[in-house]
């Protein structure tokens, strides 16, 4: 049979980043898509990706391995990118679906801030004790 499918909702912090891998079936020389609700016209495709490459679309990425799986990436979400998505593969006659729903959450995560990452830096002070009588302050800046 043919099918399409992806596990269930997706969850993410505001400037963070989520990927999340589509399955499809008998679809190796197939474009496949990703687009936003309701995906009934053109404008709702967000970012088509060829057999076996990869494409970007401002914040979207998309890589197909051609081995049964398309990847797809968010970068720095934004609170109005939650909403419900589907996977598409276009395929001759009528195209084939999995649905999924992003859920941008503002959070505590040490992620959800405008940084990335590989460039948030923490701060960490400490003292040192060098001998008995001698205290040393020290910060260390982690990138």
């Amino acid at each position: 049979s043919i099918k399409i499918s992806v596990n269930g909702d997706v969850k993410g912090f505001e400037g963070g980043r989520v990927s999340f891998r589509c399955s499809h079936k008998l679809a190796k020389q197939d474009n496949k898509y990703l687009c936003r609700d309701p995906c009934t016209r053109t404008e709702d495709i967000l970012v088509t990706v060829k057999s076996g490459g990869r494409a970007e679309s401002e914040r979207i990425t998309l890589v197909d391995t051609a081995d049964g799986l398309f990847t797809v990436t968010f970068r720095q979400l934004q609170m109005s990118d939650s909403g419900r998505y589907w996977c598409g593969v276009a395929r001759p006659g009528f195209d084939t679906y999995a649905a999924l729903t992003l859920i941008v959450k503002k959070g505590n995560s040490i992620f959800s801030s405008r940084h990335s990452p590989f460039t948030t830096r923490v701060q960490v002070s400490a003292t040192l004790c060098l001998n008995s009588t001698r205290y040393q302050r020290v910060t260390i800046l982690v990138v």
